[in-house]
């Protein structure tokens, strides 16, 4: 510019003399270019810096939500992952506790826990581990083979683990492998739910036997009329974690990843795995020994910031410089009523949602100034022939830095102020170009954000119906097992209770009526001649006689309290509990008197043609000397008597 500049002209008027008292005036190239430049050069300044400004707004924004619903999705994803194997070791703690299952029966136990494994994927191996000694486990060794097998180790030969293959049906197959065992009750897998005395998680550890496995046990003590039984266990591989922490859509540079309070990794986004193994055993790794960079930087960078990562417990968003470069942490706490205590923390660099914002910006300002710097040269060269067109390009320039971009500059009549004009006028297309360009960018961002928006609705809708299929299992699993303990406490045949709830509720009976000091009948109830009635009319003949005799019995007995149960064969046993003598009299006539009236034809009895009944009653108040045993005996010494006496009545004991 300064290679265009000229001196003043002094050739046109020579003689004539300047005034003394006026200051030097500017040259009109300086009065017209130099406005013009100033307010081109703030208005693209403004403009890119607001620009850059709303950009970098917008994307800050979108990035914090974005690591928001990836740390929520991963925390719903927790929660659901790790419900299943506690409603699972409490299935088998149940079905141990209630005496539907024992575990010291191989047979039965293995395709119990087979059963269980099929029906619940994320309970990989399940187990139980007996305070006797014993051991038995049913599960898979990792992902990568679904294959159940069976591993069994006795007390007496504890240290030995034989691992068997298991077929189509859940039986035991051929022994495939022995490995090494020892006596598990002093690990933590066993221990701490022990000392516990309820549900937990245990330590994460690494298998002795496979190394290259991670897993984390629920466990849950199992303990029967105040004796301890052992404990019902499932593994959990965290590798499936890390699976879906590598699946989530996000940048090259961005990591996931879940490390416990006191800095050692769970799992992970990265190809990396969160532990090494060291002359045959998992040894875990802290978050500031990971591997990946963007893993180990920002667990440095958390417990520089909080003093361990422990402390932290409520959401945090924060910027942390590392190595050089701005990265967004967000980072959560994810606690369970089992007792994990993790974090969950979202790494991403700003340079995945920045770096094309600043080039962006400075595309801008350079074109901006570009054409500021053309538009200056420009007015410089037409200056000398633009007085006559001075005012229309000047009011069409004072348009133009208004803002009003769409107005044309008048030419003028002269090439100098045409050329003027037209360099403002291209100047202002290219500010057009510019903002039209800027829009485009911004409606491009908005529908990446929508785009996103849309995948992560996908992906929350995906994990509602995976959440809803197994609440459907839960419920049908509920259901099994009520129908399962129905049919353990009833008579298939009568539809009465059987042997097993007779025990049962007559020993609680029995203690209650100890601490009332009330009085407790029991009438034992036996069919007269049945074996003859079933030579006469045939063993089905028989079972429908045994269902009528059951349902006139229960008619007569209607108290909520009063048990009825098929003692075996033909044999039944009436608890009427709060009941003295006369009070067991009167239901043994009515038993009888209710069953004449239904005159059941037996030509083979010898007391009557009719199906009859022998009673024996036994009624007593519990005391310390006797137990409910002595009174079902009482009970069929007297109906021993009843029959001896010719049948068809009723004797007393007690």
């Amino acid at each position: 510019m300064r290679a265009l500049m000229r001196a003043p002209d002094t050739t046109a008027d020579a003689g004539a003399s300047r005034p003394s008292n006026l200051r030097p005036a500017p040259s009109l190239r300086r009065l017209l270019v130099v406005p013009v430049v100033v307010q081109m050069v703030a208005t693209a300044g403004l403009i890119s810096l607001l620009s850059y400004q709303n950009l970098r707004s917008t994307t800050d924004r979108m990035a914090a939500t974005m690591q928001e619903r990836t740390s929520r999705q991963v925390s719903d994803y927790l929660r659901a992952y790790l419900q299943v194997p506690h409603q699972v070791i409490a299935t088998m703690e149940q079905a141990v506790r209630s005496g539907s299952l024992d575990p010291q029966d191989q047979v039965a136990t293995t395709r119990y826990l087979w059963q269980l494994h099929n029906t619940f994927p994320n309970a990989p191996y399940l187990n139980y581990g007996l305070a006797t000694g014993d051991f038995i486990g049913v599960g898979q060794a990792d992902n990568d083979d679904p294959r159940p097998f069976l591993e069994v180790a006795a007390a007496d030969s504890i240290e030995r683990l034989d691992k068997y293959a298991i077929d189509a049906v859940g039986r035991k197959g051929d022994l495939q492998r022995v490995k090494p065992f020892a006596d598990f009750r002093g690990d933590g897998w066993y221990n701490q739910p022990v000392v516990a005395g309820k549900a937990v998680w245990t330590s994460i550890y690494n298998w002795v036997d496979a190394p290259e496995v991670m897993a984390m046990g629920a466990g849950i003590p199992i303990r029967r009329d105040g004796r301890l039984v052992g404990v019902a266990g499932v593994d959990v591989f965290l590798s499936n974690i890390s699976r879906y922490l590598a699946s989530l859509p996000l940048g090259k540079g961005s990591q996931v990843y879940v490390v416990e309070a006191n800095g050692l990794l769970v799992a992970d986004s990265s190809d990396r795995l969160p532990f090494r193994v060291v002359a045959g055993r998992g040894l875990r790794l802290r978050a500031m020994e990971a591997e990946a960079p963007a893993i180990r930087d920002s667990a440095r960078a958390l417990v520089t910031r909080f003093g361990d990562l422990g402390s932290i417990n409520k959401p945090h968003h924060l910027r942390l410089p590392l190595n050089g470069k701005g990265v967004r942490v967000r980072v959560e706490p994810f606690r369970d009523s089992y007792g994990l205590d993790w974090r969950i923390v979202v790494t991403m660099p700003e340079s995945e949602f920045h770096g094309t914002l600043r080039r962006d910006a400075l595309t801008n300002l350079l074109i901006s100034l570009g054409a500021v710097g053309l538009s200056g040269t420009l007015a410089m060269l037409a200056v000398r022939r633009v007085n006559a067109s001075l005012t229309q390009v000047v009011e069409g320039s004072e348009a133009l830095a208004e803002g009003n971009l769409d107005q044309e500059v008048p030419p003028g009549n002269v090439a100098e102020t045409q050329r003027m004009a037209t360099s403002l006028n291209t100047m202002a297309a290219s500010l057009r170009e510019s903002i039209r360009s800027l829009r485009a960018r911004n409606a491009a961002v908005s529908e990446e954000v929508a785009q996103r928006t849309r995948e992560l609705q996908v992906a929350n809708q995906r994990l509602e119906e995976e959440i809803d299929l197994r609440r459907r299992a839960e419920e049908e699993l509920r259901t099994s097992n009520t129908e399962l303990r129905v049919l353990a406490n009833t008579d298939r045949l009568t539809g009465v209770a059987n042997r097993h709830q007779l025990d049962e509720l007559l020993a609680l009976e029995w203690q209650r009526h100890r601490r009332s000091q009330k009085s407790i009948a029991v009438l034992m109830i036996d069919a007269d001649h049945f074996k003859a009635y079933n030579d006469c009319f045939g063993h089905l003949a028989g079972d429908r006689c045994l269902i009528r005799i059951a349902e006139v019995v229960k008619r007569t007995c209607d108290r909520p309290g009063d048990l009825l149960a098929r003692f075996g064969g033909e044999e039944f046993v009436l608890v009427l509990p709060d009941t003295d003598s006369p009070g067991a009299i009167t239901i043994a006539e009515r038993v009888q008197e209710a069953l004449a009236h239904q005159a059941i034809p037996h030509p083979k009895a010898v007391v009557a043609g009719r199906v009859t009944v022998s009673i024996g009653i036994a009624c007593q108040i519990p005391d310390a000397y006797n137990s409910h045993q002595d009174l079902l005996a009482s009970a069929d010494a007297a109906l021993y008597r009843a029959k001896a006496g010719g049948r068809n009545r009723w004797e007393m004991v007690g």
